[in-house]
């Protein structure tokens, strides 16, 4: 458990896209966090096995093929990812898709493409 005076944050980012995963990681490092980068749903268990303390996920469009309203129900049934946010970049945000991306426990959904800022602002709204 972090110490809440602690201003150091980690954020998992998980995209399938090495470019858009270069892209994010890049963004959220140019914050000052660290981000753990994931090609991969194995990829993902593997960091949270490796990882005491986690503040964010954020996750693209795909990953292992599967849109990412599946990815997330899959993390919020995992203990060390079932109450962290999880924020979404996507091209793909109509509003079916939205209801069920705020079912599954998606905490908030970008749609792209996005300029840096509004990623920035919306990671630091969750993290500070």
């Amino acid at each position: 458990m972090r110490h809440p005076d602690d201003p150091h944050r980690t954020i998992l980012v998980a995209d399938d896209s090495i470019e858009m995963l270069t892209l994010y990681g890049l963004v959220v490092e140019r914050m000052g966090y660290t981000a753990l980068k994931a090609g991969s749903l194995d990829d993902v268990y593997q960091l949270l096995d490796e990882t005491e303390v986690l503040d964010l996920i954020l996750l693209g469009t795909y990953l292992d093929g599967q849109m990412y309203t599946d990815t997330a129900a899959r993390l919020r049934q995992h203990p060390a990812t079932a109450d962290l946010p999880i924020i979404v970049v996507t091209h793909r945000s109509n509003p079916e898709t939205l209801l069920q991306a705020f079912e599954v426990g998606i905490n908030h959904v970008l749609a792209a493409p996005l300029g840096p800022h509004s990623l920035i602002t919306t990671i630091q709204d969750f993290v500070g």
